[in-house]
């Protein structure tokens, strides 16, 4: 699994703001992250994914331990 990258704080504004919109519009009710087969949901989870944020790339995937605590930081980092 990749792991949380360094980042500026303009990457990190934009990941933070990218993480908010896929919590808000392809997260279930269980808490499970569906990008419904929409192309712009597919990038935003494999743009998560790729800084360790969410599982995988596929529907019906996760919050990391680490994307779980990046969502929780933000507000407080921003």
């Amino acid at each position: 699994m990749p792991l949380l990258k360094p980042m500026t704080l303009s990457e990190r504004k934009m990941l933070h703001s990218l993480a908010w919109m896929v919590s808000q519009y392809l997260e279930n009710n269980e808490g499970c992250i569906d990008h419904l087969c929409m192309s712009a949901g597919e990038q935003a989870v494999d743009i998560l994914f790729n800084f360790g944020i969410v599982s995988g790339t596929s529907r019906n995937e996760e919050w990391t331990a680490k994307g779980k605590e990046f969502l929780k930081d933000l507000h407080t980092q921003l």
